[in-house]
C-alpha cells in the first residue's frame, strides 16, 4: 500500500533561519512517527509561497513568520506583503490548509490579538526552535484532520459482526453466500459490498435525516475542507441535491435567470420550487452537441457542470 506523502510549508525572508527551520523540522520528522509521510520545504517570498500554494495538492500546512518582510524600523515595505496579508490570502484559496504562526513571546499579544482574528490554527515560539515538539504538534493536528468518521464507525460496525434483523434484507450478504443460485453473484461483488451496505436501522451510523453523531461530524470536516459554513450530505445524486436546492433558495412566484441548456433536474426543481425561471439565450449549442455526438458517455455529466443560476430581483 502506497504510503501517502505530506507537506508543510515554512515561510520566512531570512534565508539562515529558514534553512535552521526545514532542516531542524525535517530530521524530527525522520526520527518520530509518521504515518501520513510529512516533510518540510522553505520559501522566502510570499510569492512564491502562493505559488507552491497554488500547485502542491499534497500540502497540509503553512507555517508564517509574524515579522515576514518586516524592516527594524517596523514598517512594511510597499511593495511586499505582510504575513497577515498573507494569511488572508491563504485562507481565501486554500480554506483547508491549517495555517500556523511564528511569533515572538514577548510580542504574543499584539500578535494573537491580530491575527487569531482570521482563521489561524496556532502559533509557535520563534526562539525556541523546538522541533520537536513542533512537529508532534503538527502531526497531531494533519492526522486528526484525515480522520473519516463516518468511514471508521462503518468498518468498526462491520468487524463486530453482528446478526442484522433490520433493511436491507440480503442481511449482509447472508441470503446469497453459499446459495446454489446466486453464491457465484456474491462472490463477484466481495463480502464487504453487503457487510457495508446498511441502514439509518442502525444507531452508530447516525442518520442523514438528522444528524448528530459520525456524520454531524463528517460535515463539518468536509465544510472546513470546502470552505463553506455548512456542508450536507444527500444520496441519489446530484439531481436530487438540485431539486433540494432550488426549493430551499426559492419561493413561489421569485424569478431566476437559467441556463436553458441545465440538466433536467434544474428545471423539475424549479417546477416544484413555483418559480419562474427567465431562460438565458443558448450559445455554443451546436459545438456542445458535436461534442457530446463524439462522446456521449460523458454527456449527461457534462450537462449536470453547465448549471448557471443566479437569483435575480426583476
Amino acid at each position: 500500500m502506497a504510503k501517502p506523502a505530506s507537506r508543510i510549508l515554512v515561510i520566512n525572508d531570512e534565508p539562515l533561519v529558514l534553512r535552521e527551520f526545514v532542516k531542524g523540522l525535517n530530521a524530527a520528522a525522520r526520527s518520530l512517527d509518521n504515518p501520513l509521510g510529512i516533510g518540510f520545504i522553505g520559501v522566502t517570498t510570499a510569492r512564491e509561497a502562493l505559488a507552491v500554494i497554488a500547485r502542491d495538492g499534497d500540502l497540509q500546512a503553512v507555517l508564517v513568520d509574524d515579522t515576514l518582510y518586516t524592516l527594524k524600523n517596523g514598517q512594511q515595505p510597499k511593495s511586499q506583503m505582510s504575513a497577515l496579508e498573507l494569511v488572508q490570502r491563504i485562507t481565501r484559496f486554500r480554506p483547508e490548509l491549517d495555517v500556523y504562526i511564528l511569533i515572538a513571546r514577548e510580542e504574543e499579544d499584539d500578535i494573537v490579538d491580530a491575527l487569531f482574528a482570521e482563521a489561524v490554527d496556532g502559533y509557535f515560539y520563534r526562539e525556541e526552535r523546538d522541533y520537536r515538539g513542533i512537529y508532534r504538534i503538527l502531526n497531531a493536528q494533519i492526522q486528526e484532520r484525515a480522520r473519516t468518521p463516518f468511514y471508521d464507525q462503518l468498518k468498526n460496525y462491520v468487524w463486530m459482526a453482528k446478526d442484522q434483523w433490520h433493511t436491507p434484507g440480503h442481511s449482509s450478504g447472508e441470503s446469497l453466500r453459499g446459495s446454489p443460485w446466486v453464491n457465484d453473484f456474491y462472490d463477484f461483488m466481495g463480502e464487504h459490498v453487503f457487510d457495508a451496505d446498511l441502514s439509518v436501522s442502525v444507531p452508530m451510523l447516525d442518520s442523514l435525516m438528522e444528524p448528530k453523531g459520525v456524520i454531524s461530524e463528517a460535515q463539518a470536516k468536509a465544510a472546513k475542507a470546502f470552505g463553506a459554513k455548512r456542508t450536507f450530505f444527500a444520496t441519489n445524486g446530484t439531481s436530487t441535491a438540485n431539486k433540494v436546492i432550488f426549493q430551499t433558495l426559492l419561493a413561489p412566484g421569485e424569478k431566476l435567470i437559467l441556463d436553458r441548456n441545465c440538466h433536467k433536474s434544474v428545471h423539475h426543481g424549479v417546477v416544484l420550487s413555483g418559480a419562474h425561471p427567465v431562460y438565458l439565450d443558448s450559445t455554443g449549442a451546436e459545438e456542445g452537441a458535436a461534442q457530446c455526438n463524439k462522446a456521449s458517455s460523458g454527456c449527461a455529466g457534462a450537462h449536470h457542470h453547465l448549471v448557471h443560476l443566479r437569483r435575480a430581483a426583476l
